[in-house]
């Protein structure tokens, strides 16, 4: 009899292979719906961040050169983006571009003005809320803006 040696042969069996790309499917199957919904909720916060972002900066603009400072919805309203400008000379100071697949309400304000103090020109405290054209779940914000010039976000249920 001949002593034969065998050299030990690396690599995987295609059980181990099959095995591995079913749990990888499923794995896949399981992630991806939720990937596609995780950049929705990031796209639409930051929209709002950027309304809020803004709303900030009015305020914080007034404070600093002791002037009003408003931000004004575009000639088509808050969807067609807005304005963030000095009331008396008009001097933008940031212009905001136009939403897309997201609608942006409130109730008949078209101007928020900010005096020199952060308080805003309103008598009573108002909102704006987004809400997304494929609004489904917890993806409607309401932008709280108090007569102070406090500014706060809540999310919510679409409706």
């Amino acid at each position: 009899m001949t002593n034969i040696l065998r050299c030990p042969q690396d690599g995987f069996t295609l059980p181990e292979l099959l095995v591995v790309v079913a749990f990888l499917s499923i794995l896949m199957g399981v992630a991806v719906p939720s990937f596609g919904n995780m950049v929705q909720r990031n796209r639409d916060a930051a929209i709002v961040n950027q309304l809020l972002s803004d709303i900030r900066l009015a305020r914080t603009e007034a404070i600093k050169r002791r002037v009003n400072v408003q931000v004004v919805a575009a000639a088509g309203g808050w969807n067609d983006g807005w304005i963030v400008e000095e009331a008396v000379s008009g001097d933008d100071i940031r212009i905001a571009e136009a939403l897309t697949n997201a609608t942006l309400s409130t109730v008949e304000v078209t101007n928020l003005a900010f005096d020199n103090k952060g308080a805003t020109n309103q008598t009573n405290n108002y909102a704006l809320t987004y809400k997304p054209e494929d609004c489904a779940g917890e993806r409607q914000a309401t932008i709280n803006i108090s007569i102070f010039g406090r500014v706060g976000t809540a999310w919510g249920n679409c409706t």
